[in-house]
């Protein structure tokens, strides 16, 4: 018994005296990102805690090494190959953004380098060919995609689209899927100016097909306007979706006629994803509220490194790089498998429906956190 114990200690000490994994990364500390930024670096750091208290990536301890660019793309390339030149780390953590993701991941490509991209969703980030760029979230312009999920299961034919300008990728996208799906979408484009409500309301609403699921990309008070429009004119549609339905401020607004609304998220704390539950706990119990987006990428760029390690039981980088691109697995944002440029190709938005004044995952199926209920009941009987 003691010689077991004192193999144990030479063990432990054998593998504390190993140098320890240096991950690097530049982060948004000050300027316009630092808040959002903020967010991502609580999640690495809590990553950064757990994985050490469970003695480590492949029984080496993490350190981070993180630098302020200042919410600056150009200030995140030279940090990015300041880590890489002078700071000798063994792989990289994507900036905050895509801009400077974007930036990076040019010197990462260059440098032959391993990046997690973990919060650069735009689809340029990935439009060229990248090996050493490996993508957390699904593209930009995926966001849209699950409606089809929904209009399939209501058995619905069109989907009523009103898009601002800043929703161009995703509907781009969508229009592809819509056709190859043999459904309908009707566009009848932004909502009108706020000069304009509630007057414009009434004949808009009777545009709307009344089997069709409803998609808005607008604020929050456009889209509480809508909702009060459709309660007055008594018509409900299949299914009012809209990415703002998730902002805190929609519920404020119009208070229980937010109900039965569906979002459109990619990260949700009552997801049952893989370790979000434990994830949480750990969030919580540190900074006393649940975790955001953000602070889930950065968790989960932690999950992505060490089942990546454990696959290729190595953190030098044409090992890990080939694990990367081969990896298969799950984190708390969602499934991870890239293509042959890194881009993510697995991840999903998920729905996300208000039920009893919560936000409830309803797809994808297992995720979910409650059951969906589509097809609502008439105004008044809810």
């Amino acid at each position: 018994m003691k010689a077991f114990a004192v193999a144990l200690l030479l063990c432990s000490a054998a593998a504390l005296a190993q140098p320890p994994v240096l991950i690097g990364g530049s982060v948004a500390r000050t300027g316009q990102l630092a808040d959002l930024s903020g967010e991502y670096v609580k999640g690495l750091e809590l990553w950064q805690a757990d994985v050490n208290a469970r003695g480590g990536l492949l029984g080496r301890s993490v350190e981070l090494r993180l630098a302020d660019d200042e919410s600056g793309a150009r200030r995140a390339a030279e940090i990015t190959s300041e880590l890489i030149a002078e700071g000798k780390v063994d792989l990289l953590i994507g900036p905050f953004g895509s801009p400077a993701t974007l930036a990076a991941g040019v010197v990462a490509e260059r440098e032959q380098r391993i990046l997690v991209n973990a919060t650069g969703a735009a689809d340029n980030v990935h439009k060229r060919a990248l090996r050493y760029v490996f993508q957390l979230l699904a593209p930009a312009s995926e966001q849209a995609l699950p409606v089809l999920k929904l209009a399939d299961r209501l058995g619905a034919h069109t989907i009523t689209v009103f898009a601002r300008g800043g929703a161009g990728g995703a509907m781009d996208r969508l229009r592809q899927e819509v056709k190859l799906a043999g459904l309908g979408l009707i566009e009848s484009g932004a909502l009108p100016p706020p000069t304009l409500m509630p007057a414009n309301y009434p004949p808009l609403i009777a545009k709307i097909d009344r089997a069709s699921v409803v998609l808005v990309f607008d604020n929050t008070l456009r889209l509480a306007d809508i909702v009060r429009a459709m309660k007055h004119a008594g018509f409900r549609p299949r299914a009012f979706v809209s990415p703002d339905v998730l902002q805190a401020d929609y519920i404020k607004r119009i208070g229980v006629d937010a109900e039965y609304s569906i979002g459109l998220s990619a990260y949700e704390p009552r997801a049952r994803t893989r370790g979000n539950a434990d994830f949480v706990r750990s969030f919580e119990a540190r900074h006393k509220r649940p975790p955001e987006l953000y602070a889930a990428c950065g968790w989960a760029t932690g999950q992505l490194i060490e089942a990546a390690a454990a696959r290729s039981g190595s953190i030098e980088t044409a090992p890990l790089r080939e694990a990367f691109a081969q990896l298969e697995t799950e984190t708390v944002i969602g499934a991870y498998k890239v293509d042959a440029n890194g881009a993510q190709r697995a991840a999903t938005a998920m729905l996300v429906q208000i039920l009893k004044g919560k936000r409830e995952v309803i797809w994808p199926e297992n995720f979910r956190s409650a059951d969906a209920v589509l097809t609502p009941p008439a105004w008044g009987r809810q």
